[in-house]
């Protein structure tokens, strides 16, 4: 048995596959607090998950996007603050 966001399988050879699109940024926003909200468009029900960078080298995981309505996707970074400068980029893992 193997299963995943979208369903369970059951089977000796199981085989995945995404229908993920690529994320479509739609909006990245500072908020007066200092925190940066993140809106993409991406594939519903699929999980997204949010990275930041300082120098688009290094990448940490932030924290997974929720689905506010069907296929658009919001990420709250509540540790922008301190950071002048953030990258952050979407991946379907």
């Amino acid at each position: 048995m193997a299963s995943n966001p979208l369903g369970t399988a059951y089977g000796q050879d199981l085989t995945f596959r995404s229908d993920a699109t690529k994320p479509v940024l739609r909006s990245l926003e500072r908020l007066p607090d200092g925190q940066a909200q993140v809106t993409f468009t991406g594939t519903t029900r699929q999980l997204y998950e949010v990275e930041g960078s300082t120098d688009l080298q290094n990448w940490t995981m932030l924290g997974s996007a929720v689905e506010g309505s069907a296929g658009v996707w919001e990420f709250l970074d509540s540790t922008a603050p301190p950071h002048q400068n953030r990258f952050y980029r979407v991946v379907a893992p």
